[in-house]
């Protein structure tokens, strides 16, 4: 079975903060997978930005990603409204 063993991003812009701190703003770029023949490079995107993309990426532990939902699909109460009459 394949793994994330790491990631890359890299920068497309900045941005200034709430507080107005300029900080940097990243693209992920793809991942290094580890396989049963080695590690792969899997490149989901190419940035397009202004200033053109350097070709220069970091290589970062993988963000563990999780989906979290507050109800199933099948606890969602749906009405009617304006009675069903049509």
């Amino acid at each position: 079975m394949s793994k994330v063993i790491s990631e890359l991003s890299t920068i497309v812009g900045t941005y200034t903060d709430r507080d107005g701190n300029k900080k940097n703003k990243y693209h992920r770029l793809g991942s290094i997978i580890d396989t049963p023949q080695g590690h792969m490079l899997k490149i989901d995107s190419i940035p397009v930005c202004d200033p053109p993309w350097s070709g220069w990426a970091w290589i970062n532990p993988p963000k563990e990603r999780t989906l979290s939902f507050d109800k199933k699909d099948d606890d969602i109460d749906f009405k009617v409204l304006g009675g069903g009459k049509g």
